[in-house]
């Protein structure tokens, strides 16, 4: 019973085999799905306090102490090699703890999650159409940035993230080698980055000299 069900759904089940014989594909997918938003949270979590440092601690002293053109320097080699050691580090553990596969998830399935919400009947789904149509909208758009417009997502992610992430979520095979397009992506994101990043920090810097000194 068990080797039938593994061979129709390899991917949900294999993971399990030490487990109950009798796990049913359905229970396989729960727990993977556990699985995997326990490892995303870790690894966020970890990523979050590591650029949250980065970003918010060392780069304003880096800039004060060093000065904006010797501290942009220094910071854009330190993120570049942060990033190149986390990017290379995900590519090799060829596991998703970024979320990669997460998202490519969402852009397969979003039309047919909302295909299948506005085809609720009834007054109270009628409401809730109305409702939801502003965010379902900028959903959609959310979507389509990541679908068909690399330019914005590069540039989002460039700047509310890092050239760790915006290469990860814009590679075309997340577990190859890197190609000269995912050179190009991470060089130019680390570039654009740190110039956000000062110039971000050199107006709030100026700012409090300005209004306290």
């Amino acid at each position: 019973m068990f080797k039938h069900r593994l061979k129709k759904r390899p991917d949900e089940l294999q993971e399990f085999e030490g487990f109950d014989s009798h796990i049913t594909p359905k229970t396989a997918r729960r727990l993977n799905w556990k699985r995997k938003l326990k490892l995303l949270g870790i690894a966020h979590g970890l990523l979050y306090i590591l650029d949250w440092s980065f970003d918010n601690i060392l780069y304003p002293i880096a800039l004060v102490y060093f000065g904006t053109a010797l501290g942009l320097t220094i910071m854009t080699i330190a993120s570049a090699i942060i990033c190149f050691i986390l990017l290379r580090h995900y590519i090799n553990s060829r596991e998703d703890w970024l979320g990669v596969d997460v998202v490519e998830h969402i852009k397969e399935n979003s039309h047919k999650w909302i295909k299948r919400f506005y085809s609720k009947e009834g007054h109270w789904w009628k409401l809730m159409h109305i409702i939801a149509y502003p965010p379902v909208q900028f959903f959609k758009l959310i979507i389509w940035m990541l679908r068909v417009n690399n330019v914005g997502a590069f540039i989002i992610l460039s700047i509310y993230e890092d050239a760790f992430k915006t290469t990860a979520f814009l590679k075309q095979n997340r577990t190859a080698d890197m190609s000269r397009r995912d050179w190009l992506v991470f060089f130019s994101s680390i570039i654009l980055s740190n110039i956000w990043w000062t110039f971000r920090w050199t107006v709030i810097i100026s700012i409090i000299k300005n209004v306290f000194f």
